[in-house]
Order: structure tokens, then C-alpha cells, then sequence
């Protein structure tokens, strides 16, 4: 078993076992990026250019400014503006020497910790100190820059576990579940921010 303790501040918040279930919501899974037209359908696993690309117009499509972090995310690709918005909000900061690979495969653990990295960018993340008890069959196999995300994504009941009470954090994310947590998700970030000062 694994907890991790956050040390930024005041609060800290237990739960033995912690469990909300994600909520449904309608599925839009229009996004598509280098795909044959046959395998635009709901069940797709996601890549990376697509997830951010969801995210960014489910927000409506902020404003872009010209910094591009990533050498593999040239201009007019159509998830650059995505991938700019993101890397320049602090949601993103690719995989390393420069890149984002925006074809590769999303994880999991990649979408819980690009969801809190969105939060916090925001004001709507957490304050001060704060860990739950994450009872996954497979806590151990969550990577430690994930680890805080997947606490976040578990609070708000953004993902549902998987048979075994896995969480997986290396499993794929189809369009289905993207479109369903960040549905969620957003819905969860205005309920925060509306009762902030």
C-alpha cells in the first residue's frame, strides 16, 4: 500500500477507503488526428494530441500565444494550437529533450496528472497539504509524477477503477472515457472556483 503526504501547507485529508463513482456524461468523440476515417468511433484509444485537444475545445478554445515548447508539434498540424495552449497554461511539459510525442498512446496516470496540472493552472486545484489513502489493487504501479493527479482524479470521482479494483495506470483511454471525465471534470473545476474567493 502507498500514501504519499504533500507537504505545501496546513491540511491534511484521510480516507481509509475512498470510494466515488465516476459520473456519466454525453460522449463526443469527434476529435481525430492522422486516423483513417473508419476508425473515428468511440472505442479508439486516445493519443496524447488528442486528449489536450478535447480538453482544449471543451474550454472553448482559449487564445494562443506563438511559444512552442516541442520540435515534433510543428505549426498547422491541427492539434498545435492545443498543444501550444496547454504547454503555455502549464498543463503540459511533453516527455522530455523538447517533445511531446504527440502520437504516442495516453496513459492513465497521464491524463489524472495533466487534469490536476489543468486545476492548479486555474486556481481550482488543492491547497495546502493533502494526501488520501488510495486503495488500487495496483497503487505501487502508479508512477510518483502521477501519483498526486490520480489522488485529485480519485476525490472528484473522475475515473472508475477497473475490474480487480485496478486502476492501471498504464492502460490506454478511449474517446468514451475522455469524453466522460473531462465532461466531469470541468463540471467539478466551476464548482470550485464558484465557491473560492
Amino acid at each position: 500500500m502507498k500514501i504519499k503526504i504533500l507537504t505545501a501547507g496546513i491540511a491534511i485529508i484521510m480516507a481509509l477507503s475512498f470510494s466515488v463513482p465516476a459520473v456519466a456524461a454525453e460522449t463526443n468523440c469527434d476529435i481525430n488526428v492522422n486516423r483513417a476515417e473508419a476508425e473515428t468511433n468511440c472505442d479508439i484509444n486516445m493519443n496524447r494530441a488528442e486528449f489536450v485537444m478535447a480538453l482544449y475545445q471543451a474550454l472553448g478554445e482559449p487564445e494562443v500565444g506563438e511559444y512552442n515548447p516541442f520540435s515534433d508539434v510543428p505549426e498547422g498540424e491541427p492539434f498545435a494550437q492545443a498543444i501550444k495552449w496547454a504547454a503555455q497554461s502549464g498543463v503540459v511539459a511533453g516527455i522530455g529533450d523538447g517533445r511531446f510525442a504527440p502520437l504516442l498512446a495516453f496513459t492513465r496516470e497521464q491524463a489524472a496528472a495533466l487534469l490536476l496540472n489543468y486545476a492548479q493552472s486555474v486556481g481550482a486545484g488543492p491547497v495546502g497539504a493533502w494526501a488520501i489513502y488510495l486503495n488500487y489493487a495496483d497503487v505501487g504501479d502508479i508512477s510518483d509524477w502521477a501519483f498526486q493527479g490520480v489522488m485529485y482524479a480519485r476525490i472528484h470521482g473522475i475515473f472508475d477503477a477497473r475490474p480487480g479494483n485496478l486502476f492501471d495506470p498504464q492502460g490506454t483511454v478511449t474517446r468514451q472515457e475522455a469524453s466522460g471525465w473531462i465532461a466531469v471534470y470541468l463540471e467539478e473545476i466551476d464548482s470550485i472556483l464558484a465557491i473560492r474567493p
